[in-house]
């Protein structure tokens, strides 16, 4: 028994003298992986319950696997990088043993994920096994595992990251391209699920082509959580990725409950989606639900086209913030260019606002849009629209030096001005544009400001990058006081009734934009008769109705604060 005791204790030491010495980052070759681990990457990960949190992939283009049917799960934090300076990125996929059909339990995901992890410069592929298809590249959620039905929990605050990754061909059924994801969260296993609240994913400078599905779905909780106020998925960050061939939406996230839910609890959920592109996919490109707070900018939307066979419904929406009780979204979606044929309809369904203000409708004139190559020409005007004084898109596109560059000219007061060569919007580099102030009567030119100051006019502007300039016209000095109106006033029109002809008389005693807009009973417009900058005054202005049937109609004036309606009678 003494030797025993003594053969356990010296055990217990060496394991103890092991672990401490196990470095906290290992690297992993093609040719370590075959002399120790039978190829069978699983197996590496078990060193990160020894204190191994960095994981190097050293071979370029190798392909990393197991014989796994649910291949690897990580229960520690760790890190999978690859090498710096490698040809080719490192492969995950599927065993050639896994997923068939009719075979459930074959391997359906390369990773499930249950806590902290981060990858880079890794390619996660479902289309390089000889099986029929993989349909998830990563699932994040509960697992037990199938030796031991021990148990492990999606962690609370779990961050997954992903820098410079590829996700590539995930389908059931390749041949069929049936439905896959990048990345699946599961649905819960149970209603006690406060482990799985308040989970990160960022995708930084990533790929994702041929999905037979969503890109990225993150599950809905609303369904499966029960009344503990689950939200799987807190935060979502999307930023410098291009989804090429996505057969439904890029991105499909569901996160609080629904408020109208008896015991629900609300959090805010956050979105941030900034410098995408999308190509060759369906036309709905994010589908949020429950989201309080999104942002989706600088993105590009090029040759959409009809869902995919699993999904055909999808195709109703660009955008789609959609909002349960309550709660108010802002959905900022400024810098998007459209070149699809499909109509683009931004929206949010169930209240909520979105700014649509600064949608696009350039050409991106890839360099060789065919052969997958996105990279933006020099003449592209979508260097210059983003928000951020960069290119619109995946920025990893941009890599020429652009040729032209737009010329923005704004006016303040009344006036406008004229270009000499004509107003294109974009101009080449090196072209002398000529500016002329042209003020309206009463009113005087009184400079420029912006990229281009003094009072010279007209004006010579340079074009050798993208110029914003403004042109300042004021109220005449010469213009008599006593001669403006003291308040705004709309008169009521005469005749009333009319036919077809009548006179609209109005007051300004400030300059301002000003319309002067027609409606009917419905309180829909059907005619406008101002629309524009108007110096302060007495206006008399003749309205023609004959296009008209008979009936009550409304005019309304707004110059400033004011706002006024009137009814008036058309009888023919």
């Amino acid at each position: 028994m003494r030797k025993l005791a003594i053969v356990f204790i010296v055990t217990l030491l060496f394991i103890a003298i092991t672990y401490a010495q196990m470095p906290s980052k290992i690297e992993v070759s093609a040719d370590f992986m075959a002399q120790y681990f039978n190829n069978d990457f699983s197996k590496v990960l078990d060193y990160t319950a020894q204190g191994v949190d960095t994981i190097v992939l050293t071979t370029s283009g190798h392909v990393y696997t197991t014989t796994d049917t649910i291949p690897m799960v990580i229960e520690n934090p760790v890190v999978i990088v690859a090498q710096e300076g490698l040809a080719e990125k490192p492969i995950f996929t599927h065993p050639n043993t896994g997923f068939k059909s009719g075979e459930p339990s074959g391997s359906m995901e390369i990773f499930r994920i249950c806590n902290h992890v981060e990858f880079q410069g890794i390619a996660f592929r479902g289309d390089v096994a000889e099986t029929e298809g993989c349909k998830y590249g990563l699932r994040y959620g509960d697992w037990t595992f199938p030796a031991t039905g021990r148990e492990i929990k999606g962690r609370m605050g779990t961050r997954m990251i992903f820098k410079n990754c590829d996700f590539i061909g995930f389908h059931s059924l390749k041949d069929q391209a049936a439905q896959g994801n990048a990345l699946y969260y599961l649905k819960p296993t149970d209603t006690n699920l406060d482990h799985l609240k308040n989970t990160k994913v960022v995708f930084e400078n990533c790929m994702f082509k041929d999905i037979g599905d969503e890109a990225i779905r993150i599950t809905e909780n609303e369904k499966y959580g029960g009344p503990n106020g689950v939200v799987a998925c807190d935060s979502l960050v999307v930023k410098n990725c291009t989804f090429d061939d996505i057969d439904a939406e890029c991105i499909r996230i569901y996160a609080d409950l629904d408020t109208s839910q008896a015991g629900s609890t609300f959090v805010d959920g956050t979105i941030f989606v900034d410098h995408v592109t999308v190509v060759n996919s369906s036309p709905r490109f994010i589908y949020a639900k429950n989201f309080r707070n999104a942002r989706v900018q600088n993105v590009l939307i090029a040759y959409g086209r009809e869902p995919g066979i699993s999904r055909p419904e999808r195709g109703d929406y660009a955008i789609q913030i959609q909002l349960s009780g309550s709660s108010v979204a802002y959905v900022d979606t400024f810098n998007l260019v459209f070149t699809s044929e499909y109509d683009p309809r931004i929206g949010c369904t169930k209240g909520g606002y979105v700014d649509e203000t600064t949608i696009y409708g350039y050409d991106p004139m890839f360099v060789d849009y065919e052969n997958s190559d996105y990279t933006l020409a020099s003449n592209s005007p979508l260097y210059w629209l983003s928000s951020d004084g960069t290119a619109i898109g995946d920025l990893r596109w941009a890599t020429k030096t652009p040729t032209i560059a737009p010329l923005i000219v704004k006016v303040e007061g009344s006036g406008s001005v004229l270009f000499e060569p004509e107003n294109t919007g974009f101009y080449e580099f090196n072209t002398v544009v000529t500016l002329t102030a042209v003020p309206e009567e009463g009113w005087e030119f009184k400079g420029w400001s912006g990229d281009l100051t003094g009072s010279d006019n007209p004006a010579n502007v340079t074009i050798d990058g993208a110029k914003n300039i403004t042109a300042t016209f004021e109220l005449s000095s010469g213009i008599n006081e006593e001669s403006i109106p003291k308040e705004y006033r709309l008169a009521q029109n005469f005749p009333n009734p009319f036919n077809p002809t009548t006179t609209i008389e109005f007051d300004l005693k400030q300059a301002g934009w000003t319309t002067l807009s027609i409606y009917n009973i419905l309180g829909q417009e059907v005619t406008v008769l101002v629309n524009k900058p108007m110096n302060a005054g007495w206006y008399t202005i003749n309205f023609n109705a004959s296009h008209l049937s008979s009936g009550i109609y409304y005019y309304r004036l707004k110059s400033g604060d004011f706002n006024s309606l009137k009814k008036m009678l058309l009888i023919k």
